[in-house]
C-alpha cells in the first residue's frame, strides 16, 4: 500500500509530484517513509504490485543536461519503521529534510595536473 500525504494512493501515485510517499508491507509488518530533499516536488517513480519501489524522480518526464564540470546535487531521506511510518512525515521527516536542505552543495576537489 502506498500512502501520500492526501491518503492513500496507490501505484497511481507514479509520476505525481509530492514532497513525501510511503509504502506499508501488504501484512503491515512494516513501512518505508521516503521524503523527497527538493524545494520544489518531483513527480515519484512508486510501485508496489509486481515488487516495492518508491523514490523521487526528479527525470520521470524531463531530461536535465549537466554542463561539464558541473555538479548536480539530490537528496532524499528515508525513515524504515512499522506500518504507521506515514505518521512521522510532519515530525521527524521534516526534520531530516530541513537538515538536508541546510546542507550546501560541496565542492567536488579539483583534480590535480601531473608534472
Amino acid at each position: 500500500e502506498i500512502t501520500a500525504p492526501s491518503g492513500p494512493a496507490g501505484d497511481e501515485a507514479r509520476g505525481e509530484p509530492g514532497p513525501w510517499l510511503a509504502f506499508t508491507a501488504p501484512d503491515r509488518s512494516a513501512g518505508v517513509l521516503m521524503l523527497d530533499g527538493a524545494v520544489e516536488p518531483n513527480p515519484w517513480f512508486a510501485r508496489s504490485e509486481e515488487y516495492a519501489g518508491l523514490n523521487p524522480a526528479p527525470f520521470f518526464f524531463t531530461e536535465t543536461r549537466l554542463p561539464q564540470g558541473e555538479t548536480l546535487v539530490l537528496s532524499a531521506a528515508v525513515l524504515i519503521g512499522t506500518a504507521d511510518v506515514a505518521a512521522h512525515a510532519s515530525g521527524a521527516g521534516a526534520e531530516l529534510v530541513a537538515e538536508l536542505r541546510s546542507v550546501g552543495p560541496t565542492a567536488a576537489p579539483e583534480s590535480e595536473a601531473s608534472a
